[in-house]
C-alpha cells in the first residue's frame, strides 16, 4: 500500500493504483457509483468514444432500468461487482477513469476488428471446414 496525497492506494490488477478510501460497494448491497461523474468528464474529452460508450451502456443496462433511481442504464450491481472483481480483485474498488477509457478504446477497436473479419471471410461458419485444412 502507498499513500498518496492523504489518500491510502494499493495496487489493482494489472499493476493500476486503486484509491481505498472510495468504495463502490456497501454493506446494504447499493454501489457507490460516484466514479461514474469522473469516468463522464474523461469521456467528454474522447468524442471519438462516444458511439462505443453508447453502445455498451445499451448492451450492459439492466433491464427496467428506467423504472428505477438513479434513471440511468446502468449494468445491474451484480454484474458490476463480478466486473470489478475480475478487474482488481475487490468488488468494492472503485474503476479509475482511465481504465473506463481503455475499457472503451478496447471495445470499438474490437467491433472494428469483428467487422474486418467478417468483411474478409476470416469467420468459421459452423460446418465449414477451415482454409488450408
Amino acid at each position: 500500500m502507498q499513500s498518496r496525497g492523504g489518500t491510502e492506494t494499493r495496487t489493482g490488477g494489472a499493476g493500476r493504483a486503486t484509491a481505498t478510501g472510495s468504495t463502490a460497494g456497501s454493506a446494504s448491497g447499493q454501489l457507490d457509483r460516484s466514479w461514474l461523474a469522473p469516468a463522464a468528464v474523461a469521456l467528454a474529452r474522447r468524442p471519438e468514444l462516444w458511439p462505443a460508450t453508447l453502445r455498451q451502456l445499451v448492451s450492459l443496462a439492466e433491464p427496467g432500468w428506467w423504472r428505477h433511481a438513479p434513471r440511468l442504464p446502468l449494468p445491474s450491481p451484480a454484474y458490476l461487482r463480478f466486473r470489478l472483481v475480475t478487474a482488481y480483485g475487490d468488488p468494492t474498488a472503485s474503476p479509475a477513469p482511465g481504465d473506463v477509457v481503455t475499457y472503451l478504446g478496447w471495445c470499438r477497436d474490437e467491433r472494428r476488428r469483428g467487422r474486418a473479419r467478417s468483411r474478409h471471410g476470416f469467420r468459421n461458419a459452423p460446418g465449414r471446414a477451415l482454409a488450408g485444412r
